[in-house]
């Protein structure tokens, strides 16, 4: 235990009746847990200080000499480290010790019957100020100029200055620029945020901003853009010459279906639909393209039209038309590209074909199957003798 010096400074500190506690090695734990600042006023601050003389001693002899000489328990941080030269005479204890942690940026504190010098925490920053954003609303129109802004704090001020509701997808930690004077607020967040590669879209009460994903490995390319949102298995879908395969997996995840691909699907497509169900948008993104698709269960396989493997069968049963007459009223391309076989016992048409042609089959059938109209000529008949009626005139007259 001797970390003041030698046995004979050890020996000394045993004979006071309060002991002094300079840079310890281990941890001091006070019996009380609060903190208290020092009142320099206390009787124990009020003893007299002679005349004492230091000259180039470190901080921590001082404070020793100090602490044995009038019964003080202090605790100095080993990383407290200053040399003073300095000359006591005639002032009270307390104003020694406010003058050297004051001059030299130290804090004095009180733990129980223990105090604590350490080093002043260095002065708080002072709090930023407020950005002033350069933003009016006014009528449903926006002005606003923004640089360099980040995306988060911009769509909040917006929200603030224009009342609506705007959320933002996650993990979207970029910047918008852009600069609009006193345009529509909907067309002018529109326009804005494309321009920075997100789209702004009204659902419900609120509006929604979303990236647009990209469907090309240059992601900085502004073409080859999609934006695909799916809920409660409706598909809404903005899509910029995006990358049919791309749009294809992201339809896969977003709805959780078992979507296999034959060979390699390629092309492009630009389509903006909203509330379609899974078939609907299927046929909307392949129709321009060399691709069908084949439902087998919760199974869709997508692949060339020429493959015989997703070739589909339907039965369309008419209820208004022979079905013997039928078959001349497809068009010759719709015709060469399926296989028909007619089904009298149930006035019906097999019709085997991609599932696109069977689309444009179904399409015909239902403007042509409908009710014939028929004419309804209504007549009235009389009877009557020619001799009756000469008898009543002569009677008459």
């Amino acid at each position: 235990m001797n970390y003041l010096g030698n046995r004979s400074i050890f020996r000394e500190k045993i004979l006071w009746s309060s002991i002094y506690l300079v840079s310890l090695p281990f941890p001091v734990k006070s019996t009380e847990t609060d903190t208290l600042s020092v009142n320099f006023s206390e009787s124990l601050f009020r003893q007299k200080i002679v005349s004492m003389d230091f000259k180039n001693t470190d901080i921590k002899d001082i404070i020793r000499v100090l602490a044995s000489q009038y019964g003080l328990n202090i605790f100095i941080e080993d990383n407290v480290s200053r040399r003073l030269t300095l000359h006591l005479e005639n002032v009270t204890l307390g104003d020694a010790l406010h003058y050297i942690t004051e001059q030299n940026g130290l804090l004095m504190e009180k733990y129980g019957s223990i105090y604590k010098i350490t080093d002043s925490p260095p002065p708080q920053p002072p709090p930023p100020e407020l950005k002033k954003w350069n933003m009016f609303c006014k009528n449903g129109l926006i002005s606003l100029d923004l640089k360099n802004e980040n995306l988060a704090d911009a769509l909040y001020q917006i929200s603030l200055c224009s009342g609506v509701n705007i959320f933002l997808e996650r993990f979207i930690d970029d910047e918008i620029t852009g600069y609009i004077h006193d345009m529509p607020f909907e067309q002018a967040m529109y326009q804005l945020l494309k321009n920075n590669g997100y789209l702004f879209r009204k659902e419900g009460s609120a509006y929604q901003v979303r990236r647009f994903r990209s469907g090309s490995p240059d992601t900085k390319s502004p073409g080859r853009q999609f934006w695909i949102n799916t809920r409660r298995e409706r598909i809404d879908l903005e899509l910029e010459s995006a990358e049919l395969n791309q749009v294809l997996t992201e339809l896969s995840r977003q709805l959780n279906i078992n979507l296999f691909l034959y060979g390699n699907i390629s092309g492009t497509v630009t389509a903006r639909a909203d509330d379609l169900t899974l078939n609907q948008c299927l046929n909307l993104v392949l129709c321009g393209n060399e691709y069908t698709y084949k439902q087998s269960g919760n199974i869709y396989l997508i692949g060339e039209k020429t493959n015989k493997l997703l070739s589909s069968s339907h039965l369309f049963q008419l209820s208004h038309l022979k079905v013997d007459g039928i078959l001349e009223m497809f068009p010759q391309k719709i015709s060469e590209k399926a296989e028909f076989k007619i089904i009298r016992e149930h006035n019906a048409v097999l019709v085997n074909a991609s599932q696109d042609i069977i689309n444009e089959i179904a399409s015909i059938v239902e403007d042509l199957d409908r009710p014939i109209p028929q004419i309804l000529i209504e007549a009235l008949v009389v009877d009557y003798n020619y001799q009756d009626i000469r008898e009543i005139q002569l009677e008459a007259g």
